[in-house]
C-alpha cells in the first residue's frame, strides 16, 4: 500500500481530472440546454450559453489547475525518493526493506 506513493498520487490526480472533465462536459449539455413544454403541449428548447460554456470550458480548466498541484507533489515525492536512494543506498525505499523487528539485522552503512 505504501510502495511508490508518488506514482499513486499522480494516478489519483489523473483519474480526478479525467472523471471530473467527463462529468463537467456532460453537465454542460444537461444544464446548458433546457427542454420544457408549453401550456398546449408544445415543446420548447432554450440554450443557455453562459452555463454551457462555463461548464464545457471552465470545468476542465479549473480541474486541470487543481490537479496540477497534485501531480507536481507526486513528482516531488518520486524525485526525493530517487535522490535519497542514490545518496544513501542503505535507506529503505519500500516497506519490504524496513526490518520487521528489532532483532533483524540492519544493512551496513
Amino acid at each position: 500500500m505504501f510502495d511508490n506513493p508518488g506514482k499513486k498520487i499522480k494516478n489519483v490526480a489523473m483519474f480526478t481530472f479525467v472523471f471530473g472533465s467527463i462529468v463537467s462536459v456532460t453537465e454542460a449539455f444537461i444544464l446548458g440546454i433546457d427542454h420544457y413544454s408549453g401550456p398546449y403541449g408544445q415543446s420548447y428548447t432554450d440554450f443557455n450559453a453562459g452555463i454551457f460554456f462555463a461548464l464545457f470550458i471552465g470545468g476542465p480548466l479549473v480541474l486541470y489547475l487543481m490537479t496540477l498541484s497534485l501531480v507536481a507533489f507526486g513528482e516531488l515525492v518520486e524525485n526525493s525518493t530517487k535522490i535519497a536512494a542514490a545518496q544513501c543506498p542503505a535507506t529503505p525505499t519500500t516497506v519490504d526493506d524496513i526490518p520487521k523487528s528489532i532483532n533483524e539485522e540492519l544493512p551496513d552503512l
